[in-house]
């Protein structure tokens, strides 16, 4: 067994049907890099994270990552390190014209199609700003996504 330090955050759905679960995260950038980023347009510290696991989004903070570590069963196989997927795209509510960053991390045999398609099932628990009550809606039209990159960081 070959033992491999990770970073991850444990999901806030706590009524998921496969249980408390966790996913893993690419390594935080520094703390100086990120307080900048670290606020989302909701006005709560946090980024909009979906679950590969469940797909419900929450906003997550550098508070809920955790340090671990995971075991390989092949001694010489290095398992890739996660990345993420961040995806910025209009919030759907045809009054509302804040654009939605969300970020999830990407299973190594996922395609970014795939990871798309993932995505258009999420199930928001959070508004879209801090003045809008409304939940964003992932667009189906990829014409309507103003960035989509794969990150090797996560923006904590």
């Amino acid at each position: 067994m070959r033992v491999k330090p990770y970073y991850g955050i444990d999901c806030h759905n706590q009524n998921a049907r496969i249980g408390h679960h966790a996913f893993q995260i690419p390594f935080p950038t520094p703390l100086s890099k990120s307080e900048s980023q670290s606020r989302s347009s909701t006005g709560n510290a946090g980024i909009r994270v979906a679950c590969p696991d469940c797909r419900h989004v929450y906003a997550y903070t550098r508070s809920h990552v955790h340090y671990s570590l995971t075991q390989t069963p092949d001694l010489f196989a290095e398992p890739p390190d996660p990345t993420l997927l961040v995806v910025e795209f209009p919030c759907g509510d045809p009054a509302c014209d804040i654009r939605v960053t969300l970020y999830t991390p990407k299973k190594p045999d996922e395609s970014r199609s795939d990871v798309l398609a993932r995505l258009a099932k999420s199930i928001f628990h959070i508004g879209c700003s801090a003045n809008q009550n409304h939940t964003p809606h992932f667009p189906t039209d990829a014409r309507l996504f103003h960035r989509v990159e794969e990150l090797d960081y996560c923006p904590f």
